[in-house]
């Protein structure tokens, strides 16, 4: 008897590795986001009088939250701190460093 050998054809609906097919555009944002963003930035006065209030301090407000508020406000005024990892030359663990740079602008 003759085998008899079955070739399934593949086909080329797929996508390639790399290639990207439908959905958003690279760069273009969620249409959530932006309402989202958008309401959230309807408050952004009286977020940041309340932030401001907190780091004034005042009865009841530990330190805590005024350290927690200044940060907040510098890193919307000046950009959250940059982050540096490194390991130690020997192949150990990596350490996360951050470093906070004040730039007179």
């Amino acid at each position: 008897m003759t085998a008899i050998t079955k070739v399934v054809k593949s086909s080329n609906r797929g996508a390639k590795p790399g290639e990207r097919r439908g959905g958003r555009t690279k760069g273009t944002p969620n249409h959530v986001t932006v309402t989202l963003k958008e309401l959230a930035r309807q408050h952004t006065d009286g977020a940041l009088k309340a932030l401001v209030s907190i780091l004034a301090g005042g009865e009841g407000i530990p330190a805590a939250a005024q350290v927690a508020a200044a940060k907040e406000i510098l890193d919307r005024g000046y950009g959250k701190a940059s982050m540096v990892l490194s390991g130690d030359e020997d192949g150990g663990p990596i350490k996360a460093i951050t470093e906070i740079r004040l730039v007179s602008g």
